[in-house]
């Protein structure tokens, strides 16, 4: 098994983006950025943490390059070890930015990355602007009572916010005037958006000798608990007793680093709970296929059937995990299978111009309220 690690230091972040080139660092306005706010129409991009798989820029890059009229810009908190680039470091040297306070007053849209109580921790720049709630990671999955979600989104309706969410499994929680079922709901799905041309070069880039029958099995977790990987080492363990199998496991590095890792690949196990994530997004769109499972709410597989007309990973639970990774390491006709089925999914869902355009639809709705 090789293990990969790395220093969970600050480091200066390029940006990726041929929308604009220029480098963020904490704190720091952008440099590059002109100091005379655009007449575009403005967008605010807000977390007050860390950006959830790189959003919030993601989002405001994807936006900005495909609809010239607008003018998306992405505030975070704060950096963690994956260091996902932003436009700014929210704080209080950069809220007194007097171009910084005049893009705040100007913007017509605050869409708010939230993982907090409602719209509490948002900045009180723009009280007019039309709001919109993007829900993420474990806010409805997590231990919150029923009583508890209920106040969340009664603060949400007080602001007359619009609610998104970035996972299908989340659209249940949408309010039953977006829609009916959850077909009809899925308009409020904010699909995570992903750069796949650059995730790609990677793949092609990838320096691993191609004569070589070693099958890699990637698993990057963010939290060993959250994604089971003592029970992927246990199952790496006993197939590598049959098998040419390598559990190649990544831990704090680098977005950029990971990538390089995972293009050397064959296989990613992202996760059996809460369905998949960006580990997932990112290795369909190198043509790797994915093992993930919800094992906490299994009514999830027909949610993403009905919108999605298809399961794109390898389904697996504590009891299967084990058979779901030999089955993929034996059966190259299912890794192709698999594989070509996730490539086709973040290509049609995930790619910038389908994002961006579900983001300009939703900004335009609430406007006009």
């Amino acid at each position: 098994m090789s293990m990969s690690r790395g220093r969970t230091g600050r480091r200066r972040v390029v940006s990726r983006s041929t929308h604009t080139n220029h480098v963020t660092r904490p704190g720091k306005k952008v440099l590059g950025v002109k100091d005379t706010v655009s007449s575009n129409i403005k967008v605010i991009n807000y977390t007050p943490q860390a950006d959830t798989g790189g959003q919030c820029y993601r989002l405001c890059r994807k936006v900005n390059r495909n609809y010239p009229n607008y003018d998306c810009k992405s505030f975070i908190g704060k950096y963690n070890y994956i260091h996902y680039p932003a436009d700014y470091v929210y704080s209080k040297s950069v809220k007194a930015d007097p171009y910084v306070k005049k893009f705040w007053a100007d913007a017509s849209v605050l869409h708010g990355h939230i993982h907090l109580r409602g719209l509490r921790a948002w900045p009180s720049l723009n009280p007019k602007a039309g709001r919109i709630v993007h829900q993420h990671g474990r806010l409805p999955r997590g231990s919150l009572t029923y009583k508890d979600r209920a106040e969340i989104w009664a603060e949400d309706e007080k602001v007359k916010a619009t609610r998104v969410v970035s996972t299908i499994n989340l659209l249940r929680y949408i309010p039953d005037k977006d829609g009916k079922d959850i077909v009809d709901k899925s308009r409020r799905w904010f699909p995570t958006p992903v750069d796949i041309k650059w995730l790609q070069n990677f793949h092609a880039r990838s320096t691993r000798r191609k004569s070589t029958d070693t099958v890699r099995v990637m698993h990057s977790p963010t939290d060993r608990g959250l994604k089971h990987t003592g029970l992927f080492l246990k199952c790496m363990k006993r197939l590598s007793r049959k098998y040419d199998v390598e559990a190649v496991l990544v831990e704090n590095r680098t977005h950029e680093d990971t990538q390089i890792i995972r293009a050397g690949c064959d296989i990613v196990y992202d996760q059996i709970l809460l369905q998949y994530g960006s580990n997932a997004l990112e290795a369909w769109a190198m043509g790797i296929p994915v093992i993930a499972g919800c094992i906490d709410d299994p009514a999830v597989l027909s949610d993403i059937k009905s919108v999605v007309g298809y399961v794109p990973f390898l389904n697996a639970d504590k009891e299967s995990l084990y058979d779901a990774l030999e089955r993929l390491v034996i059966d190259t006709r299912t890794r192709t299978q698999y594989a070509r089925m996730g490539h086709h999914y973040v290509n049609k869902f995930h790619s910038g111009k389908a994002v961006a355009k579900r983001a300009v639809e939703t900004y335009e709705e609430v406007m006009r309220r």
